[in-house]
Protein backbone atom coordinates (compact mmCIF):
# COMPACT_ATOMS: atom_id res chain seq x y z
CA UNK A 1 0.00 0.00 0.00
CA UNK A 2 1.21 3.56 -0.46
CA UNK A 3 3.35 5.24 2.51
CA UNK A 4 0.73 8.10 1.59
CA UNK A 5 -2.28 6.78 1.93
CA UNK A 6 -1.65 4.42 4.52
CA UNK A 7 -0.67 7.58 6.37
CA UNK A 8 -3.28 9.57 5.38
CA UNK A 9 -6.27 6.34 6.40
CA UNK A 10 -4.32 6.46 9.83
CA UNK A 11 -5.19 9.88 10.36
CA UNK A 12 -8.81 10.32 9.27
CA UNK A 13 -9.78 7.26 11.26
CA UNK A 14 -8.08 9.07 14.71
CA UNK A 15 -10.03 12.07 13.83
CA UNK A 16 -13.03 10.01 13.59
CA UNK A 17 -12.19 8.37 16.79
CA UNK A 18 -12.09 11.91 18.31
CA UNK A 19 -15.08 12.78 16.54
CA UNK A 20 -17.90 14.70 18.79
CA UNK A 21 -21.15 16.30 18.84
CA UNK A 22 -22.47 14.08 16.34
CA UNK A 23 -26.13 12.17 15.97
CA UNK A 24 -26.50 8.33 15.94
CA UNK A 25 -26.81 8.29 12.51
CA UNK A 26 -23.78 10.46 12.04
CA UNK A 27 -21.66 8.32 14.38
CA UNK A 28 -22.71 4.99 12.21
CA UNK A 29 -21.39 6.65 9.02
CA UNK A 30 -18.26 7.16 11.22
CA UNK A 31 -18.25 3.76 12.38
CA UNK A 32 -18.66 2.45 8.92
CA UNK A 33 -16.11 4.57 7.62
CA UNK A 34 -13.59 3.31 10.18
CA UNK A 35 -14.19 -0.02 9.46
CA UNK A 36 -13.22 0.57 5.62
CA UNK A 37 -10.02 2.12 7.01
CA UNK A 38 -9.38 -0.72 8.67
CA UNK A 39 -9.96 -2.79 5.91
CA UNK A 40 -7.80 -0.99 3.74
CA UNK A 41 -5.16 -0.73 6.14
CA UNK A 42 -5.60 -4.22 6.73
CA UNK A 43 -3.45 -4.31 3.15
CA UNK A 44 -6.85 -5.24 1.45
CA UNK A 45 -6.64 -4.82 -2.49
CA UNK A 46 -10.48 -5.74 -2.78
CA UNK A 47 -12.40 -3.24 -5.46
CA UNK A 48 -15.41 -3.38 -3.62
CA UNK A 49 -13.46 -1.60 -0.17
CA UNK A 50 -11.87 1.19 -2.01
CA UNK A 51 -15.49 2.07 -3.74
CA UNK A 52 -17.15 1.37 -0.73
CA UNK A 53 -14.87 3.88 1.07
CA UNK A 54 -15.08 6.30 -1.33
CA UNK A 55 -18.79 6.41 -1.35
CA UNK A 56 -18.89 6.81 2.06
CA UNK A 57 -16.31 9.37 2.27
CA UNK A 58 -17.77 11.27 -0.46
CA UNK A 59 -21.17 11.21 1.95
CA UNK A 60 -19.63 12.08 5.34
CA UNK A 61 -17.81 15.11 3.78
CA UNK A 62 -21.32 16.54 2.45
CA UNK A 63 -22.78 15.65 5.83
CA UNK A 64 -20.23 17.11 7.90
CA UNK A 65 -19.05 19.84 6.22
CA UNK A 66 -20.59 22.82 8.40
CA UNK A 67 -20.50 20.58 11.63
CA UNK A 68 -16.63 19.48 11.79
CA UNK A 69 -14.70 21.36 8.57
CA UNK A 70 -11.68 19.32 9.55
CA UNK A 71 -12.80 16.34 9.73
CA UNK A 72 -14.29 17.10 6.32
CA UNK A 73 -11.20 18.31 4.93
CA UNK A 74 -9.18 15.09 5.92
CA UNK A 75 -11.58 12.84 4.09
CA UNK A 76 -11.51 15.30 1.36
CA UNK A 77 -7.25 14.49 1.40
CA UNK A 78 -8.16 11.26 1.30
CA UNK A 79 -10.85 11.10 -1.07
CA UNK A 80 -8.28 13.33 -3.83
CA UNK A 81 -5.53 10.44 -3.06
CA UNK A 82 -7.47 7.56 -3.76
CA UNK A 83 -8.55 9.61 -6.98
CA UNK A 84 -4.89 10.04 -7.96
CA UNK A 85 -4.04 6.64 -7.52
CA UNK A 86 -6.78 5.53 -9.51
CA UNK A 87 -8.95 3.99 -6.69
Amino acid sequence: MDKNLQQKLTELHAEIDEAQDVDEEARQMLVHLQQDIQRLLGQSSDAEVHRSLTGRLTQAIKQFEVSHPDLTWSMGQLVDLLARLGI
